[in-house]
């Protein structure tokens, strides 16, 4: 099983009830994000703040200069300019390409999917039952960018395991440079990492 950034608490879910049903997940990959990040109080507020100050658009436009120029789409260039004449035509009523709009919602509910998975482990740590969380594989892969989400406001003081250490028994580090979507550059190493991991 692998995912990337709040995805990995996808990934996460989907093992547990792999596992409920019976089923081996072998190995769980995490690129770039953890759970775990989701538990932390500074990544709540830190989201409620950007939510409640209408940040979202820098957000987005930090995420879209990340991919467009780290190697991990071709022909990305134009990308940036599409997307701030988007924000530029909607503050006027106006939009722009269809899928650029598309995108900003996707964006939209991939944060809003980190603040219910930290809603989520609020209550069960509250209700005492975090501490019984199984954690589904025997191995754990975390893969980071050292310029990616160890860098971001919300994981300042985490550790460099992104806290996956309190709920994974044991948890395999490989650290990457680059930023968060350079990961997916293909002269990243990641294909090597997974490689490694998957013989």
């Amino acid at each position: 099983m692998i995912n990337i950034a709040i995805g990995t608490n996808l990934a996460l879910t989907i093992s547990q009830l792999l596992q409920a049903e019976g089923q081996k997940v072998d190995v769980l990959i995490m690129l770039d994000g953890a759970p775990t990040l989701f538990h932390r109080p500074y990544f709540r507020e830190y989201t409620k703040r950007r939510l409640t100050e209408g940040t979202l658009r820098d957000d987005i436009i930090d995420v879209v200069g990340d991919m467009s120029t780290s190697g991990s789409l071709d022909g990305a260039h134009e990308i940036t300019h599409q997307f701030a004449d988007h924000f530029k035509e909607s503050k006027t009523g106006g939009s722009g390409p269809k899928w650029v709009a598309r995108f900003c919602k996707a964006y939209a509910a991939h944060v809003l999917m980190g603040v219910r998975a930290s809603k989520e482990v609020l209550k069960r740590e509250e209700d005492g039952t975090l501490k019984d969380l199984a954690w589904p594989t025997a191995r754990t892969v975390l893969v980071s960018a050292t310029n990616g989400v160890a860098v971001q406001p919300y994981a300042v003081g985490a550790s460099k395991y992104f806290d996956l250490e309190a709920w994974a028994p044991h948890i395999e580090l490989h650290e990457l440079p680059g930023t968060h979507f350079g990961l997916l550059n293909p002269d990243s190493g990641l294909a090597e990492v997974i490689n490694g991991v998957l013989q």
